[in-house]
């Protein structure tokens, strides 16, 4: 009795843990529509066809942004995703436009984030990167040079700093733009990231906890606004711009065929099963919809989570 029974423990300590996951599972992700097409008009796209490259978007909760870098655009569309507008300069004039015309090629626009009541978009212009903030109306607020690329990712906390992920490191920009910080680093030890040159994904949280994707380690690391390591755990996430967003108090991740859900604490509280979403895409997550930005056919995909 004494040899079998560490293999009846065993065996129900796998049954426990089995229960315990299927209760976890939510359901399923499965594909609605598609929004846009190739094309330079109104509700078309034109971006570059690298992933992470480009393009990116954005949801304040009532309209979906789009970073349209090759049209010189942020485009809006409204909650039954018609297209709204675009932001960028016409004729000499930044702002929302209606028009469906080229815009002015003054902007690159390469990511958006949405915080605090305003949208933060960095472009390539004038020879330099420049993080503009904008009103939802339009209204430019601010504009300053910043260490960015094409590949780079970025958030901003609840005093406006920006944190911006390149090549391992994360760089911390106060409001006005001083560089006060930088942190993370290449390497493997706690607060260290392993991505090998990839880009990945930085959000942070309502109470400015930043969550960097780090694949190389098969982890995701968490830091305060000051840059100081709080804590990692293990995820199987995909080296390159691996999907990760930050939404109603969770962090969900796309790992293997499942999009696992996490606390701020690093505890797995919700999954769902998934074959549609692509491992190292953006994705980002509103109420019970999922958007991902498909570069290489110039659309957005729409998902939902079914029960």
């Amino acid at each position: 009795m004494k040899s079998i029974l560490p293999g009846f423990i065993l065996v129900a300590l796998l049954l426990i843990s089995c229960r315990k996951d299927a209760k976890l599972i939510e359901g399923s992700i499965e594909f609605v529509e598609t929004i846009g097409k190739p094309g330079k008009q109104l509700g078309e796209f034109n971006f570059v066809t690298s992933p992470g490259l480009g393009w990116a978007a954005e949801h304040d909760g009532n309209y979906l942004y789009i970073a349209d870098s090759d049209n010189h655009r942020v485009q809006r569309f409204n909650s039954d995703n018609s297209v709204k507008d675009w932001w960028g300069y016409l004729n000499g004039k930044l702002g929302f436009h209606t028009e469906s015309e080229a815009a002015d090629d003054n902007l690159d626009p390469t990511k958006i984030i949405y915080k605090n009541q305003h949208l933060y978009i960095p472009s390539y212009i004038n020879y330099e990167y420049q993080l503009f903030k904008i009103d939802l109306d339009g209204n430019l607020i601010y504009n300053y040079p910043i260490k960015f690329s094409n590949y780079a990712s970025f958030c901003v906390d609840n005093d406006d700093n920006t944190f911006v992920y390149i090549d391992d490191d994360i760089f911390k920009y106060d409001s006005i733009g001083n560089l006060v910080e930088t942190f993370a680093g290449f390497g493997i030890k706690d607060g260290e990231l392993k991505n090998d040159g990839y880009t990945i994904q930085i959000v942070i949280d309502e109470n400015d906890f930043i969550y960097a994707i780090d694949a190389g380690n098969n982890r995701i690391q968490k830091y305060n606004n000051k840059g100081d390591f709080i804590k990692n755990w293990g995820v199987g996430a995909t080296l390159g711009y691996a999907s990760m967003y930050y939404f109603d108090q969770k962090l969900y991740i796309k790992e293997d065929e499942f999009l696992n859900a996490y606390n701020a604490n690093g505890e797995l509280v919700s999954k769902w099963k998934d074959n549609v979403l692509h491992k190292q895409l953006q994705i980002i997550i509103t109420k019970n919809k999922i958007f991902e930005p498909d570069p290489h056919n110039q659309t957005i995909k729409v998902f939902e989570f079914k029960e």
